[in-house]
């Protein structure tokens, strides 16, 4: 799995997370977080919880991306200034 899809998959499961969001409703909200207890169900904590750690390793996959590009510019500039000092030193030696 692609770095890229792993960022699409996140985004896809916060936004199912939020797009289902649970509303307290009283009474019927209290026997459904009972019953959910009973079958060990996510409760809201829960979800809240998984939106936190998903959106976390969102922000360090981002950041590791930015970290990775980066450093791959700077090899790339490194490597070009190399082969321009060695060309620069196969002249001299002919």
């Amino acid at each position: 799995m692609t770095l890229q899809s792993r960022k699409s998959k996140i985004k896809e499961l916060l936004f199912e997370i939020n797009a289902t969001a649970r509303r307290r409703r009283g009474l019927g909200s209290w026997l459904g977080s009972g019953i959910a207890h009973i079958f060990g169900l996510a409760t809201t904590k829960n979800l809240d919880d998984i939106k936190h750690l998903l959106t976390a390793v969102l922000a360090g996959t981002k950041e590791a991306t930015s970290a990775w590009r980066k450093g791959q510019n700077l090899m790339t500039r490194i490597t070009t200034l190399t082969e321009k000092r060695l060309d620069h030193f196969a002249k001299l030696m002919h």
